[in-house]
């Protein structure tokens, strides 16, 4: 499908084919190759407003812990209205404090 490159992309999305979803199958992680990243988890987004965010974080939770306990790379993002520290990024997901 082509689109022309002028055209707002909210005015193609319905020429859009999306492929199929690929299966799912488990997957192994190496956590000396790969890494977690927590991207845009502000506490104020992850509320009953957006509850498939808030509902997410226990399980994103349990796999932070788990890749911490295996000394895999975590990477935390925020937007550009979020703090530097990550104090305002939920709870449950929070950056672990530097060591002294």
């Amino acid at each position: 499908m082509e689109v022309a490159d002028t055209l707002p992309v909210t005015d193609a999305w319905d020429k859009v084919e999306a492929p199929s979803p690929p299966p799912l199958q488990a997957v192994k992680i190496d956590p000396r190759t790969s890494a977690l990243m927590l991207l845009d988890f502000l506490g104020e987004v992850c509320t009953e407003h957006r509850p498939r965010a808030a509902a997410a974080l226990p399980k994103l939770q349990s796999f932070l812990t788990k890749a911490r306990g295996r000394g895999m790379v975590v990477v935390h993002t925020t937007t550009r209205k979020g703090r530097d520290d990550g104090s305002d990024l939920a709870a449950p997901i929070k950056p672990a404090p530097k060591p002294d």
